[in-house]
């Protein structure tokens, strides 16, 4: 226990453990085909049972008929547009073939984004992706020759919707997701090597965060009618002080983003909150660096704070600031000052944590 005098009052500190410029990024998951051997460790193919890149889970897979496989190859040696080589690649003939890719992954966080290309030369059978929550389709996009040959998208409500895009040989598309919310997404589907050829969805409903992705070639056919797919990412957004200073002024922080509650803010100089801030993501604070919370404010941590330095909570005679947590954990110490007046009589002082006894 540590007592400061300062003034008129005795602080009492008890120590207990526990706007976009251009937004930085920080990739939590990534895998493309380069990361397979195609003969050694991991090995692309249906009975595969290990992972290339890092951040995802291993691969499953849903399939049917006796003509299909999982290959690594290059788009344009089967006329497809190039998205690197190697790239994943999935072959089912006609006749009732089919595969499925399925890869999984932790939930987004809010201000997550999952990324992927892929290339569809000539529209037979169906070939395409579709997002998923807890087992749940809420995306899909494919090329199609059902019901007219064209390139559609299926929305959460489970509709059907024709892009109206023309035939484009060696078409490649980016696929983008964003979780906003604990149950809304961003969804965009672009032609990259065309003009004009993207369809967004805003702020759709799917009850829920993505946690996985399929691939799919349904009786298809070979060659030119393979469908590939490659440079599958996940980034968080983060944010990073670049001076100390106050943690709403844009001069703290780079690029001038102030952190808005999501993804990873990295407290690397002394910084004083002067106001509420609620944190689903993580927060870090650099060793012999302090994250002041001013008198009468509220840090909320709904995700993870490591704290290699100080987190210190300010009191004055009408407030304390406070720490709610509703999930997550606290790594290192806090320190919180207690207001006392200086004033000729008894105090009474009860532990700053719930739960927890002052002699603990």
């Amino acid at each position: 226990m540590k007592r400061y005098l300062l003034g008129l009052s005795l602080i009492i500190t008890l120590v207990f453990s526990g706007c976009v410029w251009g937004q930085t990024f920080t990739t939590i998951a990534e895998d493309d085909a380069s990361n397979y051997s195609g003969s050694g460790t991991p090995n692309f193919g249906l009975n595969i049972n290990d992972n290339g890149g890092s951040g995802f889970n291993s691969w499953t897979w849903a399939d049917s008929g006796t003509s299909r496989s999982a290959f690594l190859g290059h788009g344009p040696n089967d006329d497809h547009g190039d998205i690197g080589n190697p790239s994943f690649g999935l072959f089912a003939d006609t006749g009732g073939n089919t595969i499925n890719a399925f890869r999984s992954f932790d939930e987004l966080n809010n201000g997550d984004v999952f990324e992927v290309e892929f290339t569809i030369n000539f529209r037979d059978g169906a070939k395409g992706v579709e997002i998923f929550k807890d087992g749940t389709g809420v995306f899909l996009f494919q090329s199609s020759n059902a019901f007219g040959d064209k390139y559609e998208y299926r929305d959460q409500n489970g509709d059907f919707n024709d892009t109206g895009w023309p035939y484009q040989a060696n078409s490649i598309f980016k696929l983008t997701i964003k979780q906003l919310s604990e149950n809304n997404i961003d969804i965009t589907v672009e032609r990259t090597n065309s003009t004009g050829h993207s369809v967004t969805l805003s702020n759709v409903n799917v009850s829920g965060r993505v946690d996985e992705v399929r691939f799919f070639n349904l009786d298809a056919g070979g060659g030119e009618q393979n469908f590939y797919f490659n440079n599958l990412k996940i980034e968080r957004p983060t944010y990073t002080t670049i001076a100390d200073g106050d943690f709403s002024a844009t001069s703290t922080w780079e690029n001038g983003d102030i952190p808005n509650g999501n993804g990873i803010v990295n407290i690397n100089h002394d910084v004083v909150l002067d106001g509420d801030f609620i944190s689903t993501g993580e927060i870090n604070i650099a060793e012999d660096k302090t994250l002041t919370v001013n008198e009468a404010n509220v840090l909320t941590n709904n995700g993870t704070i490591n704290i290699n330095g100080d987190l210190v909570f300010k009191s004055n005679a009408s407030n304390t600031a406070q720490y709610g947590n509703s999930s997550g954990t606290i790594v290192g110490d806090v320190t919180v000052e207690r207001f006392i007046p200086s004033r000729r009589a008894f105090r009474f002082l009860s532990s700053p944590v719930g739960g927890v006894d002052i002699a603990d």
